[in-house]
C-alpha cells in the first residue's frame, strides 16, 4: 500500500484542511515526517490509520476523540485518503461520530459516523461499501493486515515498538509475510521439504536393505561385511583354479 493523497479537516491539531500529496515524492519511496514536539507528526499517522480502520495509530486514543478542539461547530471533522494497492487506486473517506449544530433551535445534536471506499476507474470514482465495518473489512482484505498489525509495523510510532518486541511469534510471521511478500520464498521453502523427505524415505530404505543383508551374513558392520566377502572371493578364486586345474586333468585323459 503506498499513499497518495491524505486530506485531514478539523481533524487532531488540524482546525482547517490539510492536505498532503505524497505522489509529489515520485520515486522517492523513503521519507522523514520531523517537526516540534506537538506539531501535529502523530496525527498525521492517526489520520492514515483512522482513514483506513477507524481506529488511531495509537491506542491511548479513539477515533471520537481525534476532532479538532479548534475547529468551528459548523465545520465537520473528516478524513480523506488516497492509496495505491498494485494498479489500483482507491480512496477511503471517513468521519467520526461528532457533534454539530442543531438545524432549526439552539443546541447540538449527534452526527453518526459514516464511511465510504472507492475504487478510480478511468476518470471517475466508484463505489466499492460504505459504512464503517464494511469498509474496514474491504480494505483489510485488500492490504492483507488489520490495525492491529498496521500499529505494530507500519506505524511503529514512539513506545508502540514495543508491541512488534512483545507479539506472538505466528503473529510477526504472518504480518511480515504479508508485509514483503515472502509467498515465493513459502513455495521454495515447500519445495526444499519434500526434496528433503525424499531423500530421508531413500536413506531409510537404503539402511533396511543394508541391515537385511548384514542380518543374513550373520555380521553387524559393514567392514565385517567386506571381510567376509573378502573372504568369499579369495575362497571362489581357489575353487575355480581346483576347477580349471581338474578340467584340464580330465581333457589329458
Amino acid at each position: 500500500m503506498k499513499p497518495a493523497m491524505l486530506t485531514m479537516t478539523a481533524f487532531g491539531p488540524y482546525a482547517h484542511t490539510e492536505t498532503i500529496d505524497f505522489s509529489a515524492l515520485g520515486a522517492h519511496t523513503l521519507f522523514l515526517v520531523s517537526g516540534e514536539t506537538g506539531s501535529g507528526k502523530t496525527a498525521i499517522l492517526d489520520a492514515m490509520c483512522f482513514g483506513l480502520f477507524g481506529e488511531a495509530s495509537g491506542r491511548d486514543r479513539s477515533g471520537k476523540s481525534l476532532r479538532s478542539d479548534h475547529a468551528p461547530a459548523t465545520r465537520p471533522t473528516e478524513v480523506k485518503l488516497e492509496f495505491v494497492l498494485g494498479t489500483d487506486r482507491y480512496r477511503v473517506s471517513r468521519s467520526p461520530e461528532q457533534p454539530r449544530p442543531k438545524q432549526r433551535g439552539d443546541g447540538f445534536t449527534r452526527s453518526p459516523a459514516s464511511a465510504t471506499l472507492e475504487i478510480q476507474q478511468l476518470d471517475a470514482w466508484k463505489v466499492l461499501e460504505t459504512g464503517g465495518n464494511p469498509v474496514s473489512q474491504q480494505i483489510e482484505m485488500r492490504l492483507g493486515f488489520g490495525a492491529s498489525q498496521f500499529r505494530q509495523l507500519v506505524v511503529l510510532p514512539q513506545g508502540d515498538f514495543r508491541s512488534l518486541l512483545t507479539a506472538k511469534s505466528n503473529e510477526r510471521e504472518t504480518i511480515l509475510a504479508r508485509l514483503f511478500n515472502t509467498q515465493r520464498y513459502r513455495i521454495l521453502q515447500n519445495l526444499l521439504d519434500e526434496h528433503a523427505k525424499g531423500l530421508r524415505r531413500s536413506l531409510e530404505d537404503a539402511d533396511a536393505k543394508r541391515n537385511t543383508l548384514l542380518e543374513h551374513a550373520d555380521v553387524e558392520t559393514v567392514d565385517a561385511l567386506k571381510s567376509v566377502l573378502d573372504q568369499s572371493k579369495e575362497k571362489l578364486e581357489v575353487f575355480m583354479e581346483q576347477t580349471l586345474d581338474l578340467n584340464n586333468k580330465a581333457s589329458e585323459k
